[in-house]
């Protein structure tokens, strides 16, 4: 009897040494965080077609998978994107584990927001390969970027015309205005090197041989230099 005691005592001991249960304790946290990282994940797809609320497709647009702050199932698909064709169909592409089943995903198109579920089976069951997720905008069809051009075009020309059209009407309510209008143009008035007596320009050489009796040519000379110094100014 003595001897079975012993043998008990021991098994006892060794049982539940300290060592032995923290072993046991790694081993059981081991299992617990590599386990899942063993799971193998699968492909999950998202399409679809994204509509304005007029019927139209939204083309070469961004898609942007967001999350509410309490899903957390959603954080590890936070910031995947993809851009719509010239047709209006995205697709997303994303690699999900088991847990991940139900989890909200929040996608963003043009600052608006819709839910979509994860749903494994249906993605399993799908003979296209993806599960279909339409969207359709509340807001409308921005104006085409020609159609914007040729408005702001059209706006510029206006203000244009309408300022030249002011300046016409401003110019003809004087005398000389209407007179420049019919096609009259008023003489330039130079000043004479000789008296600086103010002139007019076409009749600057008559007033130098006339008034000062400078010959023809030296006349012309002077008048030429006049010219001259005014079409410099």
């Amino acid at each position: 009897m003595k001897y079975d005691c012993k043998i008990q005592t021991s098994i006892e001991n060794n049982y539940f040494h300290p060592k032995s249960m923290r072993s046991l304790w790694v081993a059981v946290l081991l299992v617990f965080f590599v386990s899942p990282s063993l799971v193998e994940a699968e492909p999950y797809r998202i399409s679809g077609i994204i509509t304005y609320s007029d019927g139209t497709t939204v083309n070469y647009n961004d898609v942007e998978i967001v999350c509410n702050s309490q899903e957390y199932d959603c954080h590890p698909f936070r910031g995947t994107e993809s851009t719509t064709d010239m047709y209006g169909i995205f697709t997303l592409d994303l690699d999900i584990e088991e847990y991940h089943d139900g989890a909200e995903l929040i996608l963003n198109v043009r600052n608006e927001n819709f839910s979509h579920i994860i749903d494994i089976s249906e993605m399993r069951n799908s003979s296209q390969n993806f599960v279909a997720n339409d969207i359709q905008l509340l807001q409308s069809r921005p104006p085409a970027p020609i159609l914007s051009g040729f408005t702001c075009g059209l706006i510029i020309f206006s203000l244009v015309f309408g300022m030249v059209l002011v300046r016409t009407a401003t110019r003809l309510m004087t005398p000389l205005g209407r007179a420049e209008f019919v096609g009259y143009r008023a003489p330039r008035i130079v000043q004479c090197p000789e008296c600086s007596g103010h002139i007019e320009q076409h009749r600057l050489i008559s007033h130098l041989i006339v008034e000062h009796e400078i010959e023809p040519l030296d006349a012309g000379e002077i008048a030429g230099i006049v010219f001259s110094e005014i079409e410099m100014k």
